[in-house]
């Protein structure tokens, strides 16, 4: 089964992002147990291969590596090869698939059109160190306003139920993530704070796809829901056909 979330950059159609599902399979190799074919099944997508995709060893930190040709299939079959402590990719190269793995954290794909493809992991830690800031500078220093994001499937404010103090730190911090859950407690809205970090480095063109992970138990994993189950994907590639997969979808 494909991805449900497909689509290609507004600016640049050889540019092409999707994100996978519960449906598609455990993407993960660490957590739960693997499906092999979620990853070919991902690749696919965005009309590549498997052994094009980098993976990273997510820290839950704000480093970003840039990756090239040479990277690819980096993680691919087992997890300890993957770029290791870091929570971004930026690449220059096309057809290299580059992904990031999630199931409650922000994966946020990003385009500087005609010329770079990025992919961060935006948890917690993540909105904290200001690792979307700064893979917005690693990808297009001179002109953050060129860049498109899409915020994938993460969870929400509504359910990202954490202690006062903690929650007070981070917004005093990112002040977008302060948030409270459906039943009155507080929490943070890292989809939220992602996004204004994303405004903040100088992007406009921001999209947010897949809503909550936690509300949506029979689309996505999540692991305030269900600890250890797996996880979903996040991939960006700029092809190097320069066609488009077809229109987004929601």
């Amino acid at each position: 089964m494909a991805p449900t979330l497909i689509g290609a950059a507004e600016a640049d159609p050889s540019i092409r992002f999707a994100f996978s599902d519960a449906d598609v399979g455990n993407v993960s190799l660490a957590v739960g147990v693997a499906d092999t074919g979620a990853r070919m099944r991902l690749a696919s997508a965005v009309g590549s291969r498997a052994g094009h995709l980098v993976f990273m060893q997510q820290v839950h930190g704000g480093d970003v590596a840039v990756v090239g040709r040479d990277q690819r299939g980096r993680g691919l079959e087992d997890h300890a090869d993957g770029i290791a402590a870091v929570d971004a990719l930026v690449t220059t190269d096309e057809d290299v698939v580059l992904a990031v793995l999630v199931a409650d954290c922000v994966p946020v794909l990003l385009a500087d059109p005609g010329r770079a493809v990025a992919a961060a992991h935006a948890g917690r830690g993540g909105v904290a160190t200001g690792v979307v800031g700064a893979t917005v500078a690693t990808l297009a220093p001179d002109d953050p306003g060129r860049v498109e994001a899409v915020i994938g499937p993460a969870i929400g404010g509504c359910c990202y139920e954490v202690e006062r103090e903690l929650a007070e730190a981070i917004a005093d911090e990112v002040p977008a993530a302060r948030a409270t859950t459906t039943w009155g407690t507080p929490s943070l809205d890292l989809p939220a704070a992602a996004a204004a970090q994303l405004r903040a480095a100088g992007v406009e063109r921001i999209t947010r796809t897949g809503g909550c992970t936690r509300c949506t138990p029979s689309r996505w994993f999540s692991h305030r829901r269900a600890p250890g189950r797996g996880r979903q994907a996040g991939v960006v590639v700029r092809a190097p056909d320069g066609s488009a997969p077809g229109r987004r979808h929601a």
